[in-house]
């Protein structure tokens, strides 16, 4: 990015002009990730209120769908889908049995993408401009905990059927017991495929073939599962989108946190062999890297202890580093105490 050199006087116009406008690029809120709770007032009523030229276009349209699930509004929902996607036979049933299986009411979300963090595709060709977004994030209600994906364009006019995708395209959402160990296949690796159809294998195993076809750049498809969230958790693990689900074994185990100080942290297989005798208080999906603990005399706080790779020709796992964090707050908000680091070793 570069910078131009302005004369103290063209400073001072210029913030004198942002101090007067009603809403400054210093305090765009749609610049950065937000919840719903900060956005919901924001959203997006119908895909005719989707503007190419509008700030946070792909959050207001997440808020809008998180609206109409949270009033159980299958009609609100169509209105915000794109025409390919309503034109594939069985969405309106689909988005009925979406609304009618969202429970509760929604208290908030972890963070919403911003327009640039979740844009997909991007194309300014003069009289062909294309902008193509695809995001997910989790939703807390009173009584369950879900996962949603939104995949959504805001123009295309390069396409002859680029209109068409204008607005959702598609929608994954489902309770977290059921996204955990999510799996998807038939998803084809090359590009242009007019129609494919997608197995979904759910956390509980059960499977859902799920057909999806290309209108514009972007592939229109809808699909929920629902399950009971309950022995499920989110953890916020680093900066950025790392939340993760974790499934919780109810564990009793606990570490005393001065045997942990005292390991030799040199050795990879005395700290393997150490923490091999706990139970992990949660298993993060698709066998992560995370490992957390319960610690001794603590209940927010875990043991995280990441694992990366392994060590030696008995494949001992490294690791990498190890912290005690609040799970119960987000990871801008944790207060962390650091107690090993393979970076900081000489």
């Amino acid at each position: 990015m570069g910078y131009v050199k302005k004369s103290i006087a063209a400073v001072l116009m210029t913030t004198m002009v942002l101090s007067a406008a009603s809403c400054s690029i210093f305090d765009n809120k749609f610049a950065t990730t937000q919840t719903y709770s900060a956005i919901k007032d924001d959203a997006y009523k119908s895909k005719s209120d989707i503007d190419k030229d509008d700030e946070g276009i792909y959050m207001k349209t997440v808020a809008g769908v998180i609206k109409y699930l949270d009033k159980g509004d299958a009609d609100g929902l169509s209105k915000l889908c794109c025409d390919g996607l309503l034109d594939m036979d069985g969405t309106d049933d689909e988005l009925e049995a979406m609304a009618d299986g969202f429970e509760g009411k929604v208290t908030d979300t972890t963070p919403i993408g911003t327009d640039l963090g979740s844009r997909g595709f991007a194309q300014w060709s003069g009289s062909e401009p294309v902008a193509c977004y695809d995001g997910w994030c989790y939703i807390y209600t009173d009584e369950q905990t879900y996962y949603l994906r939104i995949s959504m364009c805001s123009v295309n006019k390069k396409d002859d059927d680029g209109d068409d995708s204008v607005g959702v395209c598609m929608i994954e959402l489902m309770t977290i017991d059921m996204k955990y160990d999510l799996e998807r296949t038939g998803v084809p690796e090359e590009e242009d495929v007019p129609e494919y159809v997608a197995t979904y294998v759910f956390g509980d195993g059960s499977s859902e073939d799920v057909p999806f076809r290309l209108v514009g750049m972007n592939y229109c498809g809808i699909v929920s599962a629902f399950g009971d969230c309950e022995g499920y958790t989110i953890i916020d693990t680093a900066i950025g989108y790392s939340y993760n689900v974790y499934k919780l074994t109810g564990t009793d185990d606990e570490i005393d946190l001065d045997d942990v100080k005292y390991l030799d942290m040199d050795d990879p297989e005395e700290m393997y062999e150490f923490f091999a005798e706990y139970e992990q208080y949660a298993v993060e999906e698709n066998d992560g890297y995370n490992y957390f603990y319960n610690i001794e005399g603590k209940d927010d706080e875990k043991l995280l202890v990441w694992v990366y790779g392994t060590h030696g020709d008995d494949d001992v796992p490294y690791v990498a580093g190890i912290q005690v964090m609040d799970i119960t707050k987000p990871y801008n908000d944790q207060k962390r105490e650091e107690i090993y680091n393979s970076k900081n070793k000489s």
